[in-house]
């Protein structure tokens, strides 16, 4: 899930619907958010990111890998003018496609539970609205 979200400790008066006290914002919330308080956002370093991914190095080696096999070998027998199916040509189109995305996003973290919490108490008027 990830994200940010807005907490309320119950000893503030609880202007949330139904009394739930923590609320994910959305992209809209978000802006509102950065146009009237920009300084209200956590600052999140590297290693935070880092240390809440679940997936490591060597299991996105090992898919691409994997995937410049298969790719190859298809290569391979085109070269050789071999027969490939059709099966086989859109597999290796999609395993060129998990390549780039690999490439692109080696360093996203992947399954963050826990939302990042904001619990600055000045922003209720702002999350109130």
């Amino acid at each position: 899930m990830g994200g940010f979200a807005f907490t309320i400790d119950s000893s503030h008066q609880n202007f949330l619907p139904d009394g739930v006290t923590r609320t994910t914002l959305t992209p809209d919330g978000l802006r509102v958010l950065l146009h009237h308080e920009p300084d209200a956002l956590p600052d999140i370093t590297a290693e935070q990111i880092k240390d809440s991914s679940k997936v490591d190095g060597s299991k996105k080696t090992l898919v691409c890998i994997q995937a410049l096999w298969f790719c190859m070998r298809c290569i391979t027998r085109l070269a050789q003018s071999l027969p490939v199916s059709l099966l086989e040509l859109n597999t290796f189109g999609h395993a060129l496609c998990t390549l780039e995305i690999y490439i692109f996003w080696w360093e996203k973290a992947l399954d963050i539970e826990e939302p990042t919490l904001i619990t600055d108490k000045t922003l209720h008027p702002i999350f109130a609205y």
